[in-house]
Order: C-alpha cells, then sequence, then structure tokens
C-alpha cells in the first residue's frame, strides 16, 4: 500500500504530509463511502491547498517583529465585489512599497481580501517590518484605517493562514475570481520533497518526531478526503535551544 510522504523545509518548520494518490495501487486500503466530485468539495479542497500553500509562504518568509496588517473600510467606501477591492489594494501596495525602497529596504509581502458573510470587507497584508515606512503608511490608504498587529515568535503560521483565508466561501459567492491572496514575487517558496513510501501496513498514524525538533501539537490534523482516503499533517518547529547548543546562528 504505497503512500505519499510530503515534506517541506519551511524557516524554521518542518511540515510533514502524508497521503494516498490514486496514481499508485490502494489494494488493500480501507476506503471510506466514495462521494461525488461536487463544487462543495472542490472548494474544501481548494482551500486546504491554498491554507497549505500560505503557510509555506509565512513561515518560510516572515517571523518575529514583522506585521500583520488589516486595513478596513468605512461604510460608505466599501467596494461590493472582491474586483473592486483588488483595485483597490493595488496603488496601495505600490506606495508602500517606494516606502520601502526610501528606506533602503526590500519589500515583501502576502494578500489576502476578507469578504465576510454580511458584506464586510477588509485586507490582511503580512509584511516584514520598517519602522521607517510605518510611519507614513497610514497616510496611504484612504479608505478606512489600518492596524498594525505584530507577527509572534513562533515562526510557525499555519493557524494565521487558516484565519485569514477562512472567507474563501464568501469570497467566491460574491464573485471572486483567481487566488483570494496575492504575493510579492521575492518571496522564497521552499521546495517539497515527496517520497513515495512502500508498506504493507499503510502509513504510521502519529506524528514522527525529531531530535531538535518539537511537535506543534494543534497543527496535527487526520482526516478522510472527499474522494474516501486518509490524510494525515502535521508541523515540527527547529527547537532554538537545541541550536545555541550546538553554536548554530
Amino acid at each position: 500500500m504505497p503512500y505519499i510522504s510530503a515534506v517541506t523545509r519551511a524557516g524554521r518548520t518542518l511540515i510533514t504530509e502524508k497521503y494516498y494518490t490514486s496514481r499508485y495501487n490502494k489494494k488493500g486500503i480501507e476506503r471510506s463511502l466514495n462521494h461525488r466530485k461536487t463544487s462543495e468539495a472542490q472548494e474544501r479542497c481548494n482551500l486546504r491547498k491554498a491554507e497549505r500553500k500560505v503557510t509555506i509562504l509565512l513561515n518560510a518568509n516572515f517571523g518575529p517583529g514583522d506585521w500583520h496588517l488589516v486595513l478596513d473600510y468605512t461604510p460608505d467606501s466599501r467596494p461590493s465585489t472582491p474586483e473592486e477591492a483588488r483595485a483597490n489594494i493595488r496603488p496601495f501596495l505600490s506606495k508602500v512599497r517606494r516606502l520601502y525602497r526610501k528606506a533602503g529596504i526590500e519589500m515583501k509581502y502576502v494578500e489576502v481580501v476578507e469578504f465576510g458573510k454580511k458584506g464586510g470587507l477588509h485586507h490582511h497584508i503580512i509584511l516584514n517590518a520598517s519602522p521607517e515606512a510605518m510611519k507614513a503608511m497610514r497616510k496611504k490608504w484612504s479608505f478606512g484605517r489600518i492596524h498594525f498587529n505584530l507577527m509572534d515568535d513562533t515562526g510557525e503560521y499555519s493557524a494565521l493562514a487558516a484565519y485569514i483565508l477562512k472567507s474563501r466561501w464568501y469570497w467566491k459567492k460574491a464573485g471572486g475570481k483567481n487566488k483570494q491572496y496575492s504575493r510579492s514575487r521575492n518571496l522564497h517558496v521552499p521546495e517539497t520533497r515527496k517520497t513515495i513510501i512502500k508498506t504493507a501496513e499503510g502509513y504510521y498514524e502519529k506524528p514522527r518526531t525529531q531530535k531538535g525538533w518539537q511537535l506543534k501539537k494543534e497543527t496535527e490534523i487526520h482526516f478522510v478526503t472527499d474522494a474516501g482516503w486518509p490524510y494525515m499533517r502535521y508541523i515540527l518547529i527547529k527547537d532554538e535551544k537545541d541550536n545555541k547548543r550546538r553554536g548554530s546562528p
């Protein structure tokens, strides 16, 4: 019963996924009832993929001291469609990029449009820090307020990725096209190493820890896909104390 083990090193984290695929023989695997590939099932699949991609981008490119910005709208300036919101955020990002260049810093970002159930809308932007740019940034957003939130020191931001993408259903319902998020081109995109594991027992259903790494228990996920196959994901965080003991930089 071969399965795929996919491991991605992103910043201080190791993201591990274990799953079966139709490319390989699954004889002997206990499969749940088969379901039709409905539009809702496809959306669940797309949301999982988006959360995975954004988690990797955040973990690989941002850390303590960087910012999670929330840009909101006053009621009379609120866009009626996701595309209008996209049109508003592009000039703002261009203005902020110029502020970063002036400060001698290369700007990096991930941006998500959150379109709420009742039509409420705001933007989430994960942005590398620049105190000088921050002072002038507030004046560049003319539709409402900017809220600045410091990124925590864990280096593991899967919960943040899930939070900022949580409105994908309403984004699509409101007419959102393509990706709900955008990013700067200069982000590091780690390679995912995929290995075919051949075993008679199937994958081990508990996370495998490693010396110098700690399991973040909240990231451990088990579920059955809409196609009826088991899936597992968990994230390990590099132990900084272990690094210091070994004399790592």
